[in-house]
């Protein structure tokens, strides 16, 4: 009897656990056709400056803020002020939250959410790509594109998750708001750093050979 009862909850508990498996080649087609998600992408892509990693990272895992981290933080990230950063913010911040939403990305682990995005991407249309793919700079920019994209959506899950209090902001993890410090945006920068440093050494890799 016992046995039975046992085999009764193993097929429950394993059969949902299957279930909710993510299925990155049934979903990335679908992500990869959103107008939000492509918008977001080319807005990524008209930020006018690559992100200073190291600058933004220190940055970033700070406890608190002033206001000259702040014109610092944005200035890291690739803008050129804090009215770019703000206007980026008010344009991508709607669209972020339906992309958590829609396609439930605040419960994929870093990982998942890597491969999902940077799989999505690639599926983009070809007409609505922001960039071609025709030499190693062009790949060098999709690469931080995606980066960035996928560490905007990881700090959009810190928030959503409740990590910030109050009118926070996404592009940063609430830098303009109250998640700064947070273990969970911290986590998130630090993967950001880990997948920049990829670029960097792709880009290396490819005007090598």
């Amino acid at each position: 009897m016992k046995k039975l009862i046992f085999a009764l909850i193993a097929t429950v508990v394993f059969g949902f656990v299957g279930i909710a498996q993510f299925d990155i080649k049934s979903a990335a087609p679908l992500l990869a056709k959103d107008k939000n998600f492509i918008t977001f992408i080319n807005n990524i892509s008209k930020i006018p400056n690559e992100t200073n990693i190291k600058n933004y990272k220190s940055i970033i895992e700070k406890q608190e803020f002033n206001s000259e981290d702040l014109i610092n933080l944005v200035i890291a990230f690739g803008f050129r002020n804090l009215d770019e950063a703000q206007k980026f913010d008010s344009q991508n911040s709607p669209l972020l939250k339906k992309l958590m939403l829609d396609h439930s990305l605040k419960d994929l682990n870093s990982n998942e959410l890597e491969n999902f995005v940077e799989t999505a991407i690639i599926l983009i249309p070809e007409d609505q790509q922001p960039l071609a793919n025709k030499n190693c700079n062009d790949r060098k920019t999709n690469c931080v594109i995606a980066s960035v994209a996928i560490y905007t959506l990881e700090a959009a899950g810190c928030i959503s998750a409740g990590v910030g209090l109050g009118g926070v902001t996404f592009w940063c993890g609430g830098c303009l708001g109250a998640a700064v410090g947070s273990v969970c945006v911290a986590a998130a920068s630090v993967h950001y750093y880990s997948m920049f440093q990829d670029c960097n050494f792709a880009y290396e890799d490819c005007v090598s050979k």
